[in-house]
Order: structure tokens, then sequence, then C-alpha cells
């Protein structure tokens, strides 16, 4: 995806941020409907506590025809798994299967899936800890090849969306939601 000339990008869920950063929660984002051509959610939306507001508000704040791209992984795999009994949840407040996360985001937006992939574990949380990485990694290669089972495959998911929908469907959608919410 290109970026039109002047292009927005919203860097979601940066924490700090490499450059300047807004403090916000991603189910309520602090920025203008269709402010953005393409939005990054990297390892992002399993920490947010309500992941049907928080993809709403990302499609709101999307420009029409622009790109959502986000990661998340997969809560039946084997790095999840770990990640979660190591540190004891580690933030991760939503369980993802690629059904779930395409009928959650299919049910509350009009984002169109455009692209996926499977993406291998990397165990990039164990971050300042290079050796139990590497020896994660040994213990799966070794798994690999003597039982055939590679634990590692279907570890994460990358997708990428776009907002086709009109500004008449948004706001017809946007005004469902906010009447199923008064209920």
């Amino acid at each position: 995806m290109a970026l039109p000339p002047g292009g927005r990008v919203l860097d979601l869920g940066c924490s700090k941020g490499s450059f300047r950063f807004q403090h916000g929660a991603a189910e309520e984002l602090p920025f203008p409907d269709e402010m953005f051509d393409l939005i990054i959610a990297n390892f992002v939306f399993e920490h947010t506590s309500d992941f049907a507001r928080a993809i709403s508000e990302a499609e709101r704040v999307l420009a029409r025809g622009g790109s959502l791209y986000m990661s998340v992984p997969n809560a039946k795999s084997f790095e999840d798994e770990l990640y979660r009994a190591l540190f004891a949840g580690g933030g991760h407040r939503q369980r993802f299967g690629l059904e779930t996360i395409l009928r959650a985001v299919y049910a509350h937006t009009g984002l169109k899936l455009m692209a996926f992939a499977d993406w291998p574990a990397g165990f990039t949380f164990f971050e300042h800890r290079e050796g139990l990485r590497q020896f994660t990694l040994a213990v799966v290669d070794v798994l690999r090849r003597s039982v055939n089972a590679d634990i590692s495959l279907r570890s994460n998911f990358i997708l990428t969306f776009q907002k086709v929908a009109g500004p008449a469907t948004d706001r017809s959608r946007r005004s469902a939601r906010i009447a199923a919410e008064a209920r």
C-alpha cells in the first residue's frame, strides 16, 4: 500500500513512541473522523479491554480507502500460552483465533480483509534474555526434528484491512452502535 502525498500514519499502541506521541485509549481515540491513511497496530489489540470498541474506533479514524495493519497472537499457539504462563497473562486481555478476530472485525466494522499471513513464533517477549530465547527456539527445533511437530507455526496472525465503506454506511453503523450501547 502506497501512502498518498502527505498521508498520515497512526502507530496505535506504540508505547512511548519513537517521535512525538499522544496518550490515549484505543477504545476512545482522540482524533477526528477519517484522519489517517494507515493505522499500524502491531500486537496491540490483545491488550485492549474492549476489542469491539477499539476496532470501531480504528475504523472511525481511518480514511476511506485507508489501510489497517494489525498483528495479533494466536491464543491457541504454544508461544502465546507460554507468554501467558510466564508473565501472568502479560497484559493480554483478548484471546484471538483467526476465526474469532475476523468475526469480530466484520461484526463491528465495514473493514474488508485485503491480506493475511501466518507468522511463526519468535519469542520476542524474552527481550533482554537472549539466552533464554535461543534455548526456547532450540527446544522448538528439537521437537520439530524429532517428532515432526512444529509448535512455532501459526503463532501469530498478520492481517491488513481496508476501509471501503462510505460516510453514509459509517454513520448508520455508528448510530446503530450508539443505540445498542444505550440499551
